[in-house]
């Protein structure tokens, strides 16, 4: 019985996520969103003193809600790359 040989196609690189700190800055410096708005997108449960922690990397969020609207904000404010 002959074997096989499976051509694995070469493995797409996976993107690295983001970390809590490139996110924010991301939305503070490159978007140009405020630290308030941020804050108000989590229903005021972070302050801004708390996003700019985040931006300095100095803390990270504590509940998983906080960081699911981070990175929602992120995703909905990165504009989609165009594909060749």
């Amino acid at each position: 019985m002959k074997q096989q040989h499976q051509i694995e196609s070469p493995a797409k690189p996976k993107k690295k996520e983001k970390t809590v700190q490139e996110m924010v800055v991301y939305l503070l410096d490159d978007i140009g969103m405020k630290a308030q708005e941020i804050s108000d997108a989590m229903d005021s449960r972070v302050s801004t003193r708390t996003i700019y922690r985040w931006a300095k990397g100095e803390s990270l969020p504590q509940n998983n809600s906080d960081l699911d609207v981070l990175k929602r904000l992120y995703v909905e404010r990165t504009p989609i790359p165009n594909e060749v």
